[in-house]
């Protein structure tokens, strides 16, 4: 198996506040992951505001893709036999791409605007962008949240509000890469740190306000985790690198605590430094992985990659995926 890093001397420091102390620990390198003791804890989207029923991980991919007539927008769902076209335009968001089961839509989250695509030959809807680049989008309930790289913001997607929720949640962040929701209704941010420094984990229950940093410098740098984090088997936490490296979140934090290299639970063997994002299919129990120019590929450890989905141009040309979101919202 190969390593994507070599980790450092100085140890993981675990920090535990109390928002999260009953449902997201650290013990002894691992992430015990229950819900014990929080008012609403399983419930997704805010909880005693929303009253909304919660938004399911599911395994389909969205995909946010250009070639030579613009960007284009499309999903794939198991057996991703072909995609499905959610619309297209000659000038339009360029950013992260996400679900919104609630209101039907595909996201495509640009700084000046962000689109909400129902289907080819539909006008999509049309929202504020919050004025950042960004770098992820995730969806919960009403609302979609979205990261730049020290912004944390919310769109209503109901009314269309958009809030800059950074002040609220009181802290900062240098590299903000993902942002993803668990089955337990948790937001989770992933900071890839300064330069090249070292991740940050970061989670939140309904209110930014409550964000609680769960884990600092859980690894020697941002390798491990330069493709973003994503919900994976049994509910568990994972990370991803660029090169189709899929970490168990909790393997990384005990290795990097007991100063060793992490070992992969699966890896994408194709030469590949453009993975954009990764994902878990529970159907077929292999892990997704997205690389920019070579597609959307299935992996297991020990089993060979298979490709399910190649970028091809809509008139059969070149084409280019540029936003990706694989399985949770």
């Amino acid at each position: 198996m190969r390593a994507a890093f070599a980790p450092g001397a100085r140890g993981l420091l675990v920090v535990l506040l109390a928002p999260l102390a009953a449902c997201h620990l650290f013990d002894g390198g691992a992430i015990d992951r229950t819900c014990d003791d929080i008012p609403g804890c399983g419930q997704l989207g805010d909880p005693g505001d929303t009253g909304e029923a919660p938004m399911q991980v599911g395994t389909g991919v969205a995909l946010r893709l250009s070639d030579a007539g613009g960007g284009y927008a499309v999903t794939l769902d198991p057996p991703y036999l072909a995609p499905t076209v959610w619309g297209s335009w000659t000038d339009g968001p360029e950013g992260p791409v996400a679900l919104a089961e609630q209101t039907e839509q595909l996201l495509v989250a640009g700084a000046e605007q962000v689109y909400g695509l129902s289907g080819p030959g539909e006008a999509p809807r049309v929202y504020d962008g919050p004025g950042v680049d960004l770098n992820d989008v995730a969806t919960s309930g009403r609302y979609a949240w979205m990261v730049g790289d020290t912004e944390l913001v919310r769109l209503d997607l109901s009314g269309g509000e958009v809030e800059d929720d950074t002040a609220e949640a009181g802290v900062s962040w240098d590299a903000l890469r993902s942002v993803f929701v668990d089955e337990d209704g948790f937001t989770w941010l992933l900071d890839l740190g300064p330069g090249g420094g070292r991740p940050d984990l970061w989670a939140f229950y309904g209110s930014p306000s409550e964000v609680s940093l769960v884990a600092e410098d859980f690894a020697s740098n941002r390798a491990p985790c330069g493709a973003g984090g994503f919900v994976g088997p049994d509910g568990d936490l994972y990370t991803c690198s660029v090169s189709g490296a899929v970490y168990a979140l909790d393997t990384v934090v005990e290795a990097t605590a007991n100063g060793e290299e992490p070992t992969e639970e699966a890896f994408l063997d194709q030469g590949v430094s453009d993975v954009i994002a990764c994902g878990w299919d529970a159907g077929s129990e292999r892990f997704l992985v997205v690389s920019a120019a070579l597609g959307v590929w299935a992996i297991a450890g020990g089993v060979a990659d298979v490709q399910l989905y190649a970028p091809v141009g809509r008139d059969g040309g070149e084409a280019t995926i540029e936003g990706a979101r694989v399985g949770e919202n």
